[in-house]
């Protein structure tokens, strides 16, 4: 394993409060990752987090930005100081705040996607406003890890003028199979799951998923299975209720057990989303030997294109009976393949990060 001469990282916890959607899991991985070096870690957030990280992370020095709006609307003027004595800042996603820099200080970023600047009719004003801040504090000293070679490339052809391939990596997020961890509302969490005959389909409620779409063909189309949808909150929602039908179920607010259980005893997964900057759910779904039906969109491509059962979306999903049908005459391995161990996912990152502070 290398070492970096890291000794105080300051960690990005937005998301790590969060781990049932993609830029959650993620941020767990990250963490973890940085466990391994033996540094010592802080963790900050806004004022509104700071209680929950606690409770999450009690051996961590938590570090409070303040509220929300007044920390990014003083940082125009001047830089928050909060983590001026750090030698690493890991941002999750980039970040509305403008921080303090200087030579000592290595900012590392992670870039999930781009799409509040490619799709912004998907994103509210406030959260198109705040990913515009977080991409004008990137300096060309920083270290941008994207999540695929779908975004790294996004990002080289917007020409963000920050940005250079030599200052980034691609990091794939880590997938495994869903732990199944007793959670403290597991029995609720678990009760009256779905046991046979449905597909799955995972995803924040947002436009981009593409949900609304998927709801109004599987009401419309004589399909005998069911569809169970898991999605948390996000924003421009649907009314799941506008397709209240036998055949479709909504989910929310499910632990990682309850995941693998839907995973475990699903017939497929189902993924229609316009557009995505990597997709852990889909490529999760492959680690449980399930056939994926997916929208033919870049990062599908980049993740997908390899896997034995994957069946490609028209852009209408009119032919996604004949797909339904021939996945039922398919004869699926009765074993899950080998799970892809943290080791060699840390091992990979390790490397990398080791290839960058040797070259910079």
């Amino acid at each position: 394993m290398y070492t970096f001469a890291m000794r105080l990282i300051a960690f990005d916890g937005r998301y790590l409060i969060n781990r049932r959607n993609g830029l959650g899991v993620d941020s767990a991985s990250f963490l973890s990752f940085f466990q391994t070096l033996g540094c010592e870690i802080v963790i900050f957030g806004f004022n509104d987090q700071i209680d929950e990280l606690r409770n999450l992370y009690p051996n961590y020095e938590i570090r409070n930005l303040g509220f929300k709006l007044l920390a990014i609307a003083s940082s125009i003027f001047k830089p928050n100081l909060t983590l001026r004595d750090c030698d690493v800042v890991f941002l999750s996603q980039v970040h509305p705040v403008r921080f303090y820099r200087n030579n000592e200080i290595l900012f590392i970023i992670r870039i999930h996607d781009l799409f509040p600047f490619t799709h912004p009719k998907f994103f509210t004003l406030k959260s198109r406003v705040a990913f515009a801040l977080g991409m004008s504090h990137l300096t060309v000293r920083d270290l941008v890890v994207s999540n695929s070679w779908y975004t790294y490339h996004e990002l080289l052809r917007i020409k963000w003028e920050k940005f250079h391939d030599n200052r980034a990596l691609v990091v794939y997020c880590k997938v495994e199979t869903t732990e199944s961890i007793q959670c403290q509302n597991c029995t609720v969490c678990c009760n009256g799951l779905p046991e046979q005959d449905y597909f799955l389909s995972i995803g924040t409620n947002e436009p981009r998923k593409n949900l609304e779409s998927l709801l109004s063909v599987w009401s419309k189309k004589d399909i005998p299975q069911q569809l169970v949808i898991v999605s948390n909150h996000g924003w421009k929602e649907i009314r799941f209720e506008r397709y209240s039908d036998s055949k479709i179920r909504v989910m929310d607010d499910l632990c990682e057990n309850a995941i693998d259980r839907l995973y475990s005893s699903s017939v497929g997964y189902i993924s229609v989303s316009l557009d995505e900057g990597f997709d852990i759910p889909a490529v999760q779904a492959t680690l449980y030997s399930l056939p994926v039906i997916v929208s033919d969109i870049p990062v599908h491509r980049e993740m997908l294109s390899d896997y034995e059962y994957t069946y490609w979306l028209d852009d209408s999903q009119s032919n996604i009976l004949p797909i339904l049908k021939e996945i039922q005459a398919i004869s699926l391995p009765t074993q899950y393949p080998p799970n892809r161990p943290i080791e060699a996912w840390t091992r990979h990152v390790s490397e990398l990060f080791a290839y960058f502070l040797k070259m910079k």
